[in-house]
């Protein structure tokens, strides 16, 4: 964005339209839409109308090669151009939706609401209600609800649904339907908040063999285990040879150390199972031992998953380790490795936050693609007062509008653990 404030924009006019029409951020699901940062690029390039024009048209078209999260980004475009004042904009997130319905995709839904609060989440409402009315195994959870809530009070929505229920049974059955997946949320809540901490190691290992638990509960069970409980679910870590319970069973050391050799630890997390492996590395992070180490040193000298492996240097960090890791953040690798080295290096920089992790936090920064990473980097940054001013401009300009609010204020009156 800061180049193209001097140089134009012409060169990049394909590059530029991609990331319109593609969701390029890393963690999509995290990140949700760059329409808002994007939309700051079209605007600087003096092509506003040929941008939004080639948006629309794809929106209208959605052709088969977008993604769900390219399709809510070109909603979310359609939402800024409405907000500017666009009216074809606005009708095509309405027509499209009402056009998606017939193939039970509610896809702007979401779009609508934000744009129109209230009075667009009556409007989805009564399109979904339909379903509701003719469909009795129909079922919808409560976020577009709770979107209007959030957007336009909850006292607000209430009572606009209660001017309006009678009048649309649509808008009444979807209500219904609202209302019982409530419910059952309720109920399984009730059903969860038993505390695991008071279970015995044979209903958890029931818990884990039907499937009926989750991972945080098996951490919490233990960190307040007994030893002989731990040990007997250590055993099983031993003997178990079903990856999904496995996993489930090495999910009980997340934060509590491993009773058994760690060498076991060392195997399952070269284990082919992908989950298996990162489960037994959340285990091997929090001891400290020369072995792991030693360990870690060796698969990283040998290329094997050095993005995920150098976690465990975090418990196990020696002076001059720093230029070790510097060296490994200036290496090649994809986006999502390159994603997991930087959790990594943040792992260690919680551990050791001294000046001499400036040079592999530029890397990280220079390298990375997630801006939430980013944000996390600057963090780090600021944290050692190490922040060049050349990087307060370009967070300025961020594709994460938290980063620039901190910029735009120097990043002054944070606090050292912003």
């Amino acid at each position: 964005m800061l180049y193209l404030q001097e140089h134009s924009a012409d060169p990049f006019r394909d590059v530029i339209l991609n990331a319109c029409l593609h969701n390029m951020a890393l963690d999509r699901q995290v990140e949700g839409s760059r329409a808002a940062y994007m939309l700051d690029i079209i605007e600087q390039t003096g092509e506003s109308k040929y941008y939004r024009e080639q948006i629309l048209s794809t929106l209208r078209q959605l052709p088969p090669e977008l993604e769900d999260y390219d399709i809510e980004q070109l909603f979310d475009f359609a939402r800024l151009f409405a907000i500017q004042g666009n009216q074809e904009a606005r009708q095509a997130i309405y027509n499209k939706f009402i056009l998606n319905l017939s193939s039970e995709d509610f896809t702007g839904a979401a779009t609508i609401i934000e744009l129109d609060g209230i009075k667009g989440f009556l409007f989805v409402a009564s399109h979904l209600g339909e379903f509701a009315l003719h469909d009795p195994d129909f079922v919808d959870d409560d976020l577009f609800l709770i979107m209007a809530e959030e957007q336009s009070g909850q006292e607000n929505v209430s009572h606009a649904l209660a001017q309006v229920q009678t009048d649309d049974p649509r808008i009444a059955a979807y209500m219904r339907v609202v209302s019982n997946s409530r419910a059952r949320r309720e109920r399984w809540r009730a059903e969860s908040r038993t505390n695991p901490s008071t279970l015995s190691f044979s209903e958890i290992e029931n818990s884990i063999y039907s499937r009926k638990t989750t991972f945080a509960r098996l951490s919490t069970w233990g960190q307040h285990a007994s030893e002989s409980d731990l040990l007997r679910a250590a055993r099983k870590v031993q003997t178990e040879s079903d990856p999904n319970s496995l996993r489930r069973f090495l999910g009980i050391f997340r934060y509590v150390r491993f009773p058994l050799d760690h060498q076991l630890l060392f195997a399952l997390s070269q284990h082919a199972d992908e989950q298996v492996a990162i489960h037994a590395l959340n285990a091997l992070v929090i001891i400290t031992h020369p072995e792991v180490r030693a360990f870690a040193l060796d698969m990283i000298s040998m290329s094997f998953r050095p993005e995920s492996f150098i976690r465990l240097l975090a418990k196990n960090f020696q002076d001059g380790d720093w230029e070790f890791v510097e060296h490994i953040t200036q290496q090649e690798f994809g986006p999502e490795e390159f994603h997991r080295l930087g959790i990594g290096v943040r792992a260690i920089f919680a551990e050791d936050p001294n000046i001499e992790s400036i040079g592999a936090l530029m890397n990280l920064y220079e390298k990375g693609q997630c801006a939430n990473c980013r944000v996390s980097v600057v963090k780090c940054l600021h944290k050692l007062n190490a922040i060049p001013q050349w990087m307060v401009q370009e967070c300025r300009r961020d594709a994460n509008f938290y980063l620039r609010e901190c910029a735009n204020k120097n990043f002054e009156g944070l606090g050292p653990n912003w």
